[in-house]
This record gives structure tokens, sequence and C-alpha cells, in this order.
């Protein structure tokens, strides 16, 4: 073994430095030039959650049914 005493320069932590400079730095806005444009957001119709009368272990189908009948009758 011979005793060399050279110091190398620390590629590794340097690229582990850099990865973590570009992940948090540019993956905020990575992905948006590839995002489809979507329509305005104004013109889009909100929809409100039906209050339905469901138990847990009832089938949700059932239960949706069972609102539309009540509906009917009304």
């Amino acid at each position: 073994m011979s005793n060399e005493s050279s110091t190398s320069f620390p590629f590794a932590s340097l690229a582990v430095v850099a990865l973590f400079l570009s992940t948090a730095f540019l993956a905020q806005d990575g992905f948006d030039q590839l995002r489809q444009a979507e329509p305005d957001a104004s013109k889009r119709k909100a929809l409100l959650p039906a209050s339905i009368d469901a138990r847990l272990w009832e089938d949700p189908l059932a239960a949706l049914q069972r609102h539309r009948e009540r509906l009917r009758e009304r």
C-alpha cells in the first residue's frame, strides 16, 4: 500500500448538493409547460355534493336510488 496523501475532489458530495438544489428550485415549475390548457374555471359550474342519507354498510347505489325516489315524491 502506498502512503499517498492526495486530496480528491468531492464529486459525490457536489452531485448530491446539485441534485437537491435542482429538485428544490426547478421541480416546482418543471412540468407546467407540458400541462394542457384548462378551460376557464369561472365558466365551469361547481357541483355541490348532495346530502344523501346513507349508512356505512349500505350499498351506495341503493342509497342514491332511495334519495332520487324521495326527490320525485316531492
